[in-house]
């Protein structure tokens, strides 16, 4: 419909006259750095945001004109323990990110500051590593009341900003194990806790 918001997720680019056309259309891109180093500009004149995922890293955004493309922006992951399974991850996050911003269509797209695009990934991210503690891409979904899904998303996203601000000492503390099963473990540290289990601890000190 006209004045929906476009997202467009590419994987590859076998077809570059295809690909192209599906830049020009899109108003949000989001790929990953292990499927594409990087897209190419568009003619659009249209504002877009460009989302290149990182893994256990995180992402960075930035926000083109055109083919003016903006500063990139990082933002790290939240992490979180007890990973079963990140079937799904990305989804999750591009469905957070939507739902914060993409609700008055490319309009109200348009209209969002910096500041309110990086809170949106935020808010996808934590969803995103939510969902990793459980089995398949919506096994949350049938695990978790709508109670409990908001309450440990907050604390997700709760832990990630006391580990932001805090000193040293309150970011050791709050240091979460990762998304990436992947990863090697760091065996010279302290067993890491959830983002909920560490503010539990901040409280009761």
């Amino acid at each position: 419909a006209a004045g929906s918001v476009v997202v467009f997720e590419p994987s590859a680019n076998s077809d570059p006259a295809l690909f192209e056309a599906a830049i020009e259309s899109a108003d949000v891109i989001k790929y990953s750095d292990q499927r594409l180093a990087a897209i190419p500009g568009s003619r659009s004149k249209k504002r877009r945001v460009e989302i290149q995922t990182m893994g256990a890293a995180g992402l960075r955004y930035r926000i083109n004109q055109g083919r003016r493309n903006g500063a990139w922006h990082a933002v790290p992951a939240i992490h979180t323990s007890g990973v079963v399974d990140t079937a799904g991850a990305g989804d999750w996050c591009t469905a957070g990110f939507l739902a914060r911003l993409g609700g008055g269509g490319c309009a109200a797209l348009d209209g969002f500051a910096e500041k309110d695009i990086r809170e949106a990934l935020r808010h996808g991210q934590a969803l995103s590593a939510w969902n990793c503690r459980f089995e398949g891409a919506r096994g949350g979904m049938y695990e978790r009341s709508r109670e409990e899904f908001t309450r440990e998303v907050g604390a997700l996203l709760d832990g990630a900003e006391q580990a932001a601000i805090g000193d040293a000492h309150d970011q050791e503390e709050l240091e979460l194990d990762t998304i990436c099963p992947a990863c090697p473990e760091d065996t010279g540290r302290a067993p890491l806790r959830s983002g909920a289990e560490a503010i539990a601890a901040q409280r009761h000190r």
